[in-house]
């Protein structure tokens, strides 16, 4: 596949274009093995929906190849106290399961980076799980590395 034709935009909730393409993409990531293996309901996409609205902060990046969405990182800024500049966070980072091995990740993670620098960010996080070591090599082949001190990623469920 001749992946020179891919684009990139940046999610605008207003769009049902951009709503629908923000369905297929996490709906299809629930539905993956390293994701929840759940089918994305209407009402939790709408609660979904409704909250990134109200996300000042949030960033989503979808990847176009042609006519058809792809790819989609839901990014959050944030700020680096450390470095007393924004950064930002890629939350969620997905690629079609019968499009990846065609470079489309990489050409997420350079849109991802090109949104960065262009918002004068002084990095991007992410997480990734440690049961998932094609997305390990993805990003470490694009530059990313691990803390050092390495850091664990827990939670609080309300």
């Amino acid at each position: 596949m001749n992946t020179n034709l891919s684009t990139y935009e940046i999610v605008d909730l207003t769009k049902k274009e951009h709503q629908n393409a923000l369905f297929l993409l996490m709906n299809a990531y629930m539905q993956d093995p390293m994701g929840s293996e759940t089918v994305l309901s209407e009402d939790l996409f709408e609660l979904m929906k409704e909250g990134l609205k109200k996300q000042s902060n949030y960033c989503g990046v979808l990847l176009k190849e042609g006519n058809n969405y792809v790819g989609l990182a839901n990014c959050f800024y944030a700020f680096s106290t450390f470095r007393a500049a924004p950064l930002l966070n890629i939350h969620d980072f997905i690629v079609l399961k019968k499009e990846r091995g065609k470079g489309f990740g990489r050409k997420l993670m350079s849109a991802v980076k090109d949104v960065a620098l262009k918002n004068e960010c002084c990095k991007i996080t992410l997480e990734v799980r440690t049961d998932n070591p094609v997305a390990q090599n993805l990003y470490l082949s694009e530059g990313f590395d691990k803390t050092d001190p390495e850091y664990l990623f827990w939670q609080y469920i309300l």
